[in-house]
């Protein structure tokens, strides 16, 4: 399996439109995709950070490259994405021990 994040750094005061963005549009369009385990969206907690992140799970790098494409080390964005991003950054882990409750 593949742990693949997110980060991105969000203009600033674009922060709600960010969050909306990514319920409505990012996170179902990742969610439509064969192989997505999990997916976790995320915004500062306890400061005025404009750093938001998005954790997906996939099966395997078949399926995560289905969705990304060739350049899967790269951040994907959606249309109209774009003019909400200061920086995006993406991190992908291929998961060696995993616990659940």
């Amino acid at each position: 399996m593949i742990v693949r994040v997110f980060r991105a750094i969000i203009k600033e005061g674009k922060q709600a439109d960010f969050e909306k963005f990514v319920r409505e549009v990012a996170a179902p369009e990742v969610w439509r995709q064969q192989g997505v385990v999990a997916q976790y969206s995320g915004k500062p907690f306890g400061s005025n950070s404009n750093e938001f992140v998005f954790v997906s799970l996939w099966t395997d790098l078949e399926h995560l490259k289905a969705y990304a494409g060739e350049d899967w080390e790269k951040p994907v964005t959606e249309p109209g994405e774009e003019d909400l991003l200061q920086e995006t950054f993406v991190y992908n882990y291929e998961v060696f021990d995993s616990h659940t409750r």
